[in-house]
């Protein structure tokens, strides 16, 4: 299996949840989730044990709003290992239709373009390098 088809699959069985949740997405992604100390007053930061990522990504992290918060949603923040190259045109048709979303210039040197994919109750939300269109991080938001 190649490492874009790594991802989709990852991606495929993220968009499967109704809910981010440390038990449905260390069900979908195969870790465990661990609670990190650097909670605040709007999230909860759960990593998966270990540092430990899933497959391609490096690590694993899910951000869940804390009693009291503004948002009901929560953020599951997948960046991608630095070895790992997978292209735009590798991953881009089999998501589905994408919209432009933004253009983070402040990654240097090229500054990144995100796509936005809407799975169900799910938004994903993949980030690649603006010229060479090298995928760095895949961001799923969601109910919690």
């Amino acid at each position: 299996m190649t490492t874009a088809q790594q991802i989709l699959s990852i991606l495929r069985q993220v968009g499967l949840l109704e809910h981010l949740t440390t038990q449905s997405v260390g069900w979908a992604l195969g870790v465990a989730l661990a609670e990190k100390a650097d909670a605040n007053r709007y999230f909860r930061f759960y990593e998966a044990e270990g540092g430990a990522g899933a497959g391609p990504f490096a690590s694993v992290e899910l951000r869940v709003p804390a009693a009291g918060a503004t948002t009901s949603e929560a953020l599951l923040d997948l960046p991608l290992r630095p070895d790992a190259v997978v292209l735009l045109d590798e991953l881009g048709a089999d998501l589905g239709p994408a919209v432009p979303f933004d253009v983070n210039p402040r990654v240097m040197p090229e500054g990144t373009v995100t796509y936005r994919y809407d799975l169900g109750k799910l938004v994903l939300l993949v980030q690649f390098t603006a010229r060479s269109q090298r995928l760095v991080a895949a961001t799923v938001r969601g109910p919690s």
